[in-house]
């Protein structure tokens, strides 16, 4: 990846994984009382395992890429929209399912790019569609 690259998406990455993103944008919450803070901190702090996983198994990490790549996923396609439709009560129950999948993506990817150079969106992708069939948020029939 070229290093210009890698600045913009740990920039892009910071700027959505921050705090109230929400409160500022011009694309408000469905409804006053989603909570958005809830979304955010259990996307980030399942990013964050990950990457502290890969890395304790040897990877070099996860580049800023897929680190946006999961949380833009996991945010707006899984996260956001179980808490919208089924209410706060799925927090931990989805806070689960992220966390374990993210984790089983990450680590797939560190796998496929044998720990040598840092898991890419590329790489996450390319997971992702081998273990789809494995994700637990798969069972909250979002997308089928």
């Amino acid at each position: 990846m070229d290093p210009v690259f890698e600045t913009y998406f740990r920039e892009r990455f910071q700027q959505e994984g921050s705090p109230g993103l929400y409160i500022s944008s011009p694309f408000p919450p469905p409804s006053a009382d989603w909570p958005s803070q809830s979304a955010h901190f259990m996307v980030r702090s399942a990013i964050d395992r990950a990457w502290a996983a890969v890395q304790s198994r040897g990877g070099v990490g996860l580049r800023a890429d897929a680190e946006l790549l999961l949380y833009l996923a996991f945010t707006e396609l899984v996260a956001r929209p179980v808490i919208t439709v089924r209410g706060p009560a799925v927090g931990n129950d989805l806070s689960e399912s992220i966390a374990a999948d993210v984790a089983l993506i990450a680590e797939r990817a560190m796998d496929a790019r044998k720990g040598e150079v840092p898991v890419s969106a590329h790489d996450i992708v390319n997971a992702t569609a081998t273990l789809w069939s494995e994700l637990r948020s798969s069972s909250w029939a979002i997308w089928d």
